[in-house]
């Protein structure tokens, strides 16, 4: 799925961005679904993450002294899904913000900060 600035009209501050989101698993997307341009890197990204969700699982697991597949077995790491956020050059930098303050409903979030400072992650 595809959007921009999805709540232009709605708050008092842009959220300047577009964003790619794509539902990698559990039932497995199909390839053509995805841009073209990015298809090959976003299929390298799930196999890559599965693999870390399954090791961070693992690891969580044996942490609260669990079988190391205990969440393997409960499916925790078969929901995965991509997002990816671009943030393009903006007329008003003072009346926007990349994206508003939230909370992932997920196990476990990952996130990759590129060149562009001020990545904020509040616990």
């Amino acid at each position: 799925m595809y959007s921009s600035n999805n709540d232009l009209y709605r708050e008092k501050a842009a959220s300047w961005h577009d964003l790619l989101t794509a539902w990698m698993g559990p039932s497995p997307l199909e390839v053509e679904e995805l841009p073209q341009i990015c298809r090959n890197e976003v299929i390298a990204w799930d196999a890559n993450a599965r693999k870390v969700a399954e090791t961070v699982m693992e690891l969580l697991s044996e942490g609260l002294g669990l079988e190391a597949a205990k969440f393997k077995e409960l499916t925790f790491s078969e929901a995965r899904v991509f997002v990816g956020h671009c943030y393009l050059y903006c007329p008003q930098p003072d009346l926007t913000m990349g994206i508003t303050s939230h909370t992932d409903p997920r196990v476990v979030t990952m996130l990759l900060q590129n060149q562009i400072p001020d990545l904020q992650a509040l616990f």
